[in-house]
């Protein structure tokens, strides 16, 4: 629920509450059961309304169960594979159609983003001694960057880094409400992030414990979002670079490559 939404529906329980009561004691004093029924019906509902103003739209608890299978199933395909890099996430425009992130096989690959050849899972992408092979899959974060857009209508690719920030805040913090607040800071091609008070915790915390491997080298759901934000505005492909998570913390590490395209 947007701070919008919240704000209407507690104006809204206040002023039920405020007719309701008022309507409930004096019909009662009065001795008029019907009346005093439904001032007190109407200031149940005005209570009822202000509660729901200050509580998640979606329990954390819900949105967690949801998630995890599908973590749980990517967290197996990197352990089946012994992935030991750090993802790269490919901007659109690099010969994608939609987001895509690009997680080598082999330690020591550092692939630019041109793809030579694709397929539904596997890209083999070339170097200098060898072709290196990955898997090509959809990020974690990208369907929360497109319900962030659809809330806002509001376009990333037309954000510039410098109001990056702000508009994450308004899409995490204000409209989808899964932290408290969000900052970036920027020293030459690196960025370095911080997401505080994530009311998907426990959830976090449990994804840390079974799927190490995703969240350290591609990314949970926050931190995904994160860097399909940042290639998006910055028109450029982002190398994850590890995270950290610990009391409800997000702090991690991205590299922007190459030049904006």
């Amino acid at each position: 629920m947007s701070g919008h939404g919240r704000s209407r529906y507690r104006r809204l329980g206040l002023l039920f509450c405020a007719i309701g009561l008022p309507v409930f004691l004096v019909s009662t004093a009065r001795g008029a059961p019907t009346i005093a029924a439904s001032g007190f019906g109407a200031f149940l509902i005005g209570v009822l309304l202000a509660y729901l103003s200050f509580v998640p739209t979606v329990p954390s608890e819900l949105v967690g169960s949801t998630l995890m299978p599908a973590m749980n199933n990517l967290e197996a395909l990197l352990r089946k594979f012994g992935v030991d890099a750090y993802a790269t996430y490919i901007h659109p425009n690099s010969n994608a159609e939609s987001f895509r992130v690009f997680i080598p096989l082999s330690e020591h690959a550092a692939p630019d983003p041109p793809i030579s050849k694709t397929t539904n899972e596997i890209v083999i992408v070339p170097s200098e001694d060898s072709k290196v092979k990955g898997l090509l899959l959809d990020p974690p974060g990208a369907d929360l960057l497109s319900l962030i857009e659809r809330e806002s209508g509001q376009d990333f690719g037309s954000v510039e880094l410098t109001g990056l920030q702000e508009a994450l805040r308004a899409g995490i913090v204000r409209s989808l409400e899964l932290a408290s607040s969000i900052r970036f800071a920027f020293e030459g091609s690196e960025c370095r992030l911080l997401v505080e008070g994530d009311v998907l915790g426990k959830f976090t915390q449990e994804l840390v414990e079974k799927a190490p491997i995703m969240c350290e080298r591609v990314g949970c759901p926050i931190c995904s979002l994160v860097a399909c934000a940042l290639a998006k505005s910055s028109h450029r492909d982002v190398r994850f670079r590890g995270a950290k998570h610990l009391d409800g913390k997000h702090e991690a590490l991205y590299e922007l490559l190459g030049e904006a395209k």
